[in-house]
This record gives structure tokens, sequence and C-alpha cells, in this order.
């Protein structure tokens, strides 16, 4: 997963040759949590610019999810005409390449691929919510024992956090 710096690392790197499809969704994917089959596939007419909302149905589960839409994103978003794509992404094999170079070229030094941005996006929230039942449904699960791998990630950074103390000598 990103942490939040990283996040920002990322935020802050553009190069030329980048693509900016994928640059674009993956902060959209990192912001709401969305799987890549799922951002791949988002019309405009699934956005809702008066009520800051994302409305679509999960590839995965058909289940309908409804995602709150932070107003910075609305510059990654753009606007169009209401059944057209809001990203025009290829395979996810080559989205995942690209994200790779991204994040190689930002300096980080993690295997990072498209998932990791709803891994990102669903530790995050947990770790700054303590809510798993919301963190559930900002992923659209349809149980919190699914969203409990989450709380396993946040162990991970209380474990990360005490071992970057300086050294007892």
């Amino acid at each position: 997963m990103l942490t939040d710096d990283e996040i920002i690392t990322l935020l802050h790197c553009r190069y030329e040759g980048q693509s900016e499809e994928v640059r674009r969704a993956f902060i959209f994917c990192l912001y709401t949590g969305l799987r890549f089959c799922d951002v791949k596939e988002l019309r405009y007419v699934n956005m809702d610019y008066n009520g800051m909302q994302l409305t679509f149905r999960q590839s995965k589960t058909g289940k309908i999810n409804v995602v709150p839409i932070r107003e910075d994103l609305l510059p990654v978003i753009g606007d169009g005409e209401s059944n057209s794509p809001i990203f025009r992404l290829g395979s996810a094999n080559g989205c995942n390449k690209s994200l790779q170079h991204w994040v190689a070229r930002a300096g980080i030094d993690k295997h990072i691929t498209w998932h990791c941005a709803r891994h990102s996006f669903g530790a995050n929230t947990y770790y700054k919510l303590k809510d798993l039942r919301a963190t559930s449904e900002l992923l659209g699960h349809s149980s919190t024992k699914i969203t409990q791998v989450y709380t396993q990630v946040f162990d991970v950074r209380k474990r990360e956090l005490v071992n970057s103390l300086p050294a007892i000598e």
C-alpha cells in the first residue's frame, strides 16, 4: 500500500511520456477505492456533480455503490458527454506497467499494482477513521469481515512506527 507521503510524492511526479490517463485514473482510485475494472467502465453519467458523488454498479459484486467525491478530484475527472468514459484505459497489464514506471520515477521502492490503490484507500481511511463499518461501506463490501484485512494493515503500520524509533545502544 501507499502511505500519505508516498501518495503526495506520486501526485508531484510528472515526466515526459507519462500516460496522463493512467495518472488520472490511478489518482482517482487512490481517493475513491475503486477497482481497475470499475474505473475503466465509469461514464460521466455515473457522476453527480451537484451531490458530489459517484454511483456505479461494481463489476465484481453487481452491487450498487455510492462514493462521495472530493471537490479537488473534479479536475481529475473533468467533464464529458454523459455516456462517454471518464478514463480511456488500455489493458490492466499495460496500465500496471505504466503505473510501475511512474512509481519508480517517483523514487518509491515498492511493488505497486493497480489494486494497491484500493488497499491504500481502505487502509488509510480505516487508519484515519477507526471505523470499520464506514470503511466497508466506502469500499462497497457486503460485510465488515471482508474489510477486516485493512485492520491487519493498520497493525503492520503500528509495527513499522514502533520499529522506526531510534535503536537502543
